[in-house]
C-alpha cells in the first residue's frame, strides 16, 4: 500500500521517514470501552508525532503533541472522544489517504 497525502509539503523529509517506524498499538489491546472508528494509535517521541490509523484506511498524523497527551490517551475510557476534545483543533495535522497500486 502506498500513501498519498493531501498536502505533500507539510511533512519535512526527516519526519516522513519516522512515520513508517512508529510502533502502532491496536485499540483492541487498550483498556478503553469504545473503539469508535480508530484501529490503532502510535507516538514518536523525538518528533512528537501522534499517528492515528482509522478502520477506513485513513491515517492522520498530528504534530508537536506532548508525550503526556499520548500517555493520557492510552488510559482514557473513550479514545475517539479524547481525540475529538483534546487533539483535533489543537494540533496541526496531515491526513494520508491510502492508495492501492
Amino acid at each position: 500500500m502506498a500513501l498519498e497525502t493531501l498536502s505533500r509539503n507539510f511533512l519535512r523529509f526527516d519526519q516522513r521517514k519516522h512515520l513508517d517506524k512508529i510502533d502502532m498499538i491496536l485499540i483492541e489491546n487498550l483498556p478503553c470501552s469504545s473503539f469508535s472508528h480508530i484501529q490503532a494509535i502510535g507516538y514518536d517521541v523525538p518528533t512528537k508525532i501522534l499517528k492515528v490509523n482509522y478502520k477506513s484506511g485513513s491515517i492522520y498524523t498530528y504534530f508537536q503533541v506532548p508525550a503526556q497527551i499520548f500517555k493520557t490517551m492510552l488510559t482514557t475510557h473513550n479514545i475517539g472522544q479524547y481525540l475529538n476534545s483534546h487533539i483535533k483543533g489543537n494540533y496541526h495535522y496531515q491526513r494520508f489517504i491510502p492508495r492501492y497500486i
